[in-house]
């Protein structure tokens, strides 16, 4: 890797990025309309399942996608820098791992990417924020679910009354 690049692919987002980057642009943009309409989530998995149905792209694909995209968000609000050098060190980087695109894919690449990390009232600006509140805790609250069992007992002549019922609850938390 040169030294003058600042922004690496990850391993486990080459995939997705290579998925995001030859995607047609008219899905692409599918993609970001959806995601501007989406409520805003805690996980990649529950944004991805609400946009998967809408655009037609497998909710695995696009949690990756997203999650690289919420990566490539921090990065540039930590950092503070430009669109347009993160997208020529990904350039870099992606050509060292042998992804290959054309230079339409990468400018409209370029202006996706704008769209989803400028503007901090939409999309991931306000789900990054979101996510920065909820991790400021120690112990975090994501879901719980309440099972209920319940089995009823019968004697050995079933036309008659159950005579016991058995219950049991059980409180999930993740």
């Amino acid at each position: 890797m040169k030294e003058d690049t600042k922004v690496r692919i990850p391993e486990e987002y080459v995939n997705a990025f290579n998925e995001f980057l030859t995607m047609k642009v008219e899905k692409r943009e599918e993609f970001i309309s959806a995601l501007r309409k989406t409520r805003i989530e805690l996980t990649s998995s529950r944004i991805a399942n609400t946009i998967a149905s809408k655009i037609q792209v497998p909710a695995k694909k696009l949690q990756n996608i997203i999650e690289m995209f919420l990566s490539l968000y921090a990065f540039i609000e930590t950092n503070r820098i430009s669109v347009s050098e993160v997208v020529d060190d990904l350039k870099k980087s992606a050509e060292e791992i042998g992804i290959t695109a054309k230079e339409s894919d990468w400018n409209s690449f370029q202006k996706h990417l704008g769209e989803l990390v400028t503007n901090k009232d939409e999309s991931f600006g306000l789900i990054n924020k979101a996510l920065q509140l909820y991790s400021e805790y120690q112990n975090l609250f994501l879901d719980a679910r309440i099972l209920t069992d319940l089995r009823p007992i019968f004697k050995s002549n079933l036309s008659k009354q159950t005579r016991f019922k058995k219950s049991r609850n059980l409180f999930s938390i993740r």
